[in-house]
C-alpha cells in the first residue's frame, strides 16, 4: 500500500544554486518566499509559518524531511 502524504511537515534542502532553485520553488511549485538571510532562504505554503528551508552549500541534497499522513 503506497503512502498517502497529506501535508509536508518540514524539509531542509542543500542547494548548489540558491537563486535558480528559489525561482523553481516559487514559480513552479507555488511556494512563497517568507524570508532570506545570507545563504539561507525560507519558503512556505499559503497557511504555514515556513515549511521549507533552502541553504546554499557545496553539495546538494535533502538534509531533513518530515511529512504528515
Amino acid at each position: 500500500m503506497p503512502y498517502r502524504i497529506s501535508r509536508l511537515g518540514y524539509v531542509e534542502i542543500r542547494s548548489l544554486d540558491l537563486d535558480r532553485d528559489l525561482e523553481h520553488d516559487v514559480d513552479v511549485l507555488g511556494l512563497h518566499l517568507s524570508g532570506k538571510e545570507g545563504k539561507t532562504a525560507y519558503l512556505k505554503g499559503w497557511d504555514e509559518r515556513h515549511a521549507c528551508t533552502r541553504r546554499r552549500e557545496r553539495d546538494a541534497g535533502t538534509m531533513r524531511l518530515t511529512v504528515g499522513t
